[in-house]
């Protein structure tokens, strides 16, 4: 797909970029189009022919920023790519573009679950080979999952499914702040559902007056759009249904267009969406912080059974589960699963009538030379040897999984500590590090001001874990290793115990039972703080290392 955005009409109205809620008249010229001016199409090479292009997923209007699927030549994995396009006569295009770039390098050492990792920065200024038009690019992680609109094929989501989802990402916007960095999640084009049902923000590089302010309106666009189907903000409406706009210019709560939807989710929703100039709505959301307990609640309200099911009312069928990947037709669907169970049931026949024929064979001999079959109980053939080895899985050994991530993590209602200081743990330097705050209590005592502090840290892939290796100079101090069922929990009691750390003054290694269950996220739950010399108390990691079952 091209990505390119339609012209805005009438229909398209919505708030304005400064905040403000306003209707657009049907007059207002269309954002400029660059979305085919670079010329790119798939298999061209970038960046001195090290990434070679392979789908275009998307179109940011506001930044001229093209979002593309891309092939790292050198190092064979996709990755994703926010190439800015423009006249490199044009003096403004050129300084816009470099400040975008600038902000992309300085949140390159950011490492979060929800947001995927800058690799790799690059500017035509910087004798960097580019074709004509290409202002820079922005290399990121790829994100397997399907695009945003993807998700709502079949009609919005459940109320308590919606909260959910957005969690991680609200997380990760907050953890942004925390820091100093704008994000710009106010483009759908720019976030992707994971394999594992999560948003992750997937293409970094926003636009280079974005705000923190239009994190979080983004933020409210996107549970606006789980919640009704509809996009409330004037960019991404080229890709996705515009929401409704009432008569005084402000959007439709999302409870208007479903009355299913909680009240408190409905307000959050158009409050975080208002900006801090609007004079439409009072108490505005202004913080993601502000955001992620009534999320909480919301995901809390729907029960477990539910947190899978969505809402098909055009159907009436609600049994049927969201998923991020393509779902098959219904009636070629049952077509391949009857010519399965047809080839299967032959296939079982002539195994059957095989084996029989050898058992009448062996036991009662041949008629005409009486001879029986004879048997080689010494080593095996070479086919066999060779077929017994294709068979058989691969063998599994205990190696370094790598870690793509740690973000601290809080119960909700709780203030975070370090959270700046959580990729340091990461950095494989021991002179920097993650530390609690310092408490007056430790912990366990009777007027201790909370349970613990914890560190989540995203794996690669599922796995297997073996053992995690804590470095830390805080001698006594206590850190729980759960293992958990996704990036956001509720609790620590909602991961599996799988280890408990006592800290020495160096690596404290922690192995861990082979019968523990296989997880891409792992909580470590400091539970022990140690006596500072000035009497209060504080645990300090310097370096996490995770090991687990591999292929070798």
């Amino acid at each position: 797909m091209s990505g390119k955005p339609t012209q805005y009409t009438a229909a398209h109205r919505n708030h304005t970029g400064n905040g403000a809620d306003l209707t657009v008249p049907a007059s207002a010229p269309p954002p400029p189009d660059w979305s085919d001016l670079a010329e790119l199409s798939p298999g061209t090479l970038l960046a001195d022919n090290r990434y070679r292009l392979i789908e275009q997923v998307g179109y940011d209007a506001s930044c001229q920023a093209q979002l593309w699927r891309a092939k790292d030549t050198a190092l064979g994995r996709d990755v994703a790519l926010t190439v800015l396009v423009g006249y490199r006569t044009d003096g403004q295009m050129v300084t816009k573009a470099r400040r975008v770039l600038e902000r992309c390098m300085h949140a390159a050492s950011f490492h979060c679950v929800g947001v995927a990792r800058v690799l790799d920065v690059l500017s035509s200024s910087h004798g960097v080979d580019h074709p004509e038009h290409v202002l820079g690019v922005v290399v990121a992680e790829w994100t397997h999952g399907s695009r945003l609109g993807e998700l709502l094929r079949d009609g919005p989501l459940p109320a308590d499914n919606a909260a959910r989802l957005l969690q991680t990402l609200a997380a990760a916007v907050e953890t942004a702040h925390h820091v100093g960095l704008v994000l710009g999640v106010d483009h759908p084009e720019r976030i992707r559902v994971t394999a594992q049902g999560e948003l992750r923000f997937a293409f970094p590089g926003s636009r280079a007056e974005a705000t923190t302010t239009e994190d979080v309106r983004g933020l409210g666009a996107v549970l606006y759009f789980l919640l009704t189907g509809r996009w409330p903000l004037r960019q991404g409406q080229e890709t996705l249904p515009a929401a409704p706009l009432a008569a005084d210019g402000s959007v439709l709560p999302p409870r208007a267009l479903r009355p299913t939807v909680p009240h408190e989710l409905s307000n959050v929703a158009v409050k975080a969406l208002a900006g801090p100039e609007s004079v439409i709505n009072t108490g505005n959301i202004r913080t993601a912080a502000a955001l992620l307990p009534v999320l909480e609640r919301a995901a809390d309200a729907g029960s477990p059974t539910q947190n899978l099911m969505r809402e098909t009312p055009a159907r009436g069928n609600t049994d049927s589960l969201w998923r991020t990947q393509d779902i098959p037709k219904d009636k070629a669907s049952k077509r391949k699963l009857r010519i399965g169970v047809a080839v299967l049931a032959a296939a079982t026949l002539i195994v059957v009538a095989w084996i029989g024929f050898q058992l009448v064979s062996f036991f009662s001999g041949d008629g005409g030379s009486g001879a029986r079959p004879q048997f080689d109980v010494g080593a095996p053939s070479s086919n066999s040897a060779g077929q017994q080895e294709t068979e058989s899985e691969p063998e599994l050994g205990s190696g370094p999984v790598e870690v793509t991530g740690a973000t601290e993590w809080q119960p909700a209602g709780q203030q975070l500590d370090s959270p700046d200081r959580a990729a340091h743990v990461l950095d494989g330097d021991p002179a920097t590090e993650w530390r609690t705050a310092e408490y007056n209590a430790p912990f366990d005592a009777d007027n201790a001001l909370k349970p613990g502090v914890g560190l989540i840290l995203s794996l690669d892939q599922v796995t297997q874990l073996t053992s995690v290796t804590i470095d830390s100079p805080s001698a006594g101090g206590r850190v729980e290793v759960r293992a958990l069922p996704s990036a956001s929990p509720g609790s620590p009691e909602d991961g599996e115990l799988i280890g408990v750390a006592d800290l020495t003054d160096g690596a404290t290694e922690v192995a861990f039972d082979e019968a523990s269950q296989p997880t891409q996220h792992v909580l470590l739950w400091v539970t022990g703080i140690v006596p500072l010399d000035n009497g209060r108390h504080q645990t300090t990691i310097r370096e996490v290392a995770v090991e687990g079952l591999l292929p070798q």
